[in-house]
């Protein structure tokens, strides 16, 4: 299927958030692969809208989150273009936007002293019930990622369904208790802050997500617990550079 009817035929078509999110990643490839150079001139919104048959929401939508990503501006009176690479990686200049990511920084050190233990005991103690509940969470998460639909769900069900694992009500009922929020995209747009191209990133983060369900499944109770670590240092790591990176103010 090429990049034309990869949208108009698309099954969820007349959702409006989905449809922009699809159209997001293939512009986002095209940009990547060299198809559209740093310096060219984006498509307008005409273009867009004939070529991949979708409403004017939708195509504002997507470019409205290029312009967050990093991959292209809009220049006042003359048109949108293609950044360099090197102007790509976003960092935070939203004062408010830079203290959300201070929460979410907190509530990700929190669950890498919880979520690790919590593997490393669903390994040992998990029954075959609870194993297909993390694979029917994990495969949801694949496919949904897959479409290009919105993933916080499915990674928050992923993440609880191990807690409940666990055999220990007190790790299942704090992470409960965190609900979705302890989804970092829920809160902030995470894959803006890191130099990969999209799908390239979400790939790493589907098999940071398989490798700890295959070793919950083997009963490797020390691969769960550094797979979980791993996963979750790498999302840590990548927001708190984003807080390094923030021009401070003079």
């Amino acid at each position: 299927m090429d990049i034309h009817t990869s949208v108009s035929n698309n099954p969820n078509r007349g959702n409006v958030g989905s449809l922009s999110r699809q159209l997001v990643e293939l512009l986002s490839e095209r940009i990547q692969n060299g198809e559209l150079k740093a310096g060219d001139r984006f498509p307008t919104e005409i273009e867009l809208i004939e070529q991949y048959r979708v409403s004017r929401t939708v195509v504002r939508e997507a470019v409205s989150s290029l312009k967050a990503d990093g991959l292209v501006e809009t220049r006042h009176g003359i048109g949108t273009f293609v950044l360099e690479p090197s102007r790509r990686v976003r960092v935070a200049t939203d004062p408010k936007e830079v203290q959300t990511i201070r929460e979410v920084l907190q509530l990700l050190e929190f669950r890498i002293c919880l979520e690790p233990e919590a593997a490393y005991l669903a390994a040992q103690r998990r029954s075959e019930e609870e194993l297909r509940s993390i694979k029917t969470a994990l495969d949801e998460l694949v496919e949904q990622r897959t479409r290009g639909d919105d993933t916080s769900g499915a990674d928050f069900a992923f993440h609880n369904s191990i807690a409940a694992a666990s055999g220990n009500r007190y790790y299942a009922d704090t992470f409960s208790f965190l609900g979705a929020r302890a989804i970092p995209r829920t809160q902030v747009r995470t894959h803006q802050f890191q130099p990969l191209p999209r799908q390239q990133y979400m790939h790493i983060v589907n098999e940071q997500h398989k490798a700890i369900y295959e070793a919950i499944a083997e009963g490797s109770a020390e691969r769960a617990h550094e797979a979980m670590l791993a996963h979750l240092t790498s999302s840590l790591e990548r927001l708190r550079n984003a807080i390094a990176e923030e021009p401070r103010a003079t």
